[in-house]
């Protein structure tokens, strides 16, 4: 196998995991999962992973929170990210934070 080869099937391995990863804490997000969420993070999850926006599960939990769109209150999945040291001022590509996405939406 060529080393081209073996570079190019890295990047498509690295980019699912990356992908999954972020799919996976999203999910946990939006059905409340503060105890898989701490879980992650004991684990080495990393919660700076961004979207194609930039955003974060931070600025998804603000968003969700209280919300008839999400399946559960994320205001307890919300805790879990800023008690993890997720910071409150990560700005998306439109330099928005989650505050700001949670303004937004009414929450």
């Amino acid at each position: 196998m060529s080393s081209m080869t073996i570079a190019m099937m890295f990047q498509v391995t690295t980019t699912w995991f990356y992908i999954n990863a972020y799919i996976y804490l999203l999910m946990c997000v939006a059905c409340n999962s503060a105890d898989v969420i701490e879980a992650l993070c004991q684990h080495g999850a990393d919660l700076s992973l961004v979207d194609n926006v930039g955003a974060t599960a931070l600025h998804y939990a603000a968003q969700l929170q209280d919300s008839s769109h999400a399946p559960a209150d994320t205001r307890p999945a919300l805790s879990t990210l800023l008690d993890t040291g997720m910071s409150a001022d990560l700005r998306d590509d439109d330099g928005r934070t989650p505050l700001m996405w949670a303004a937004t939406s009414g929450n």
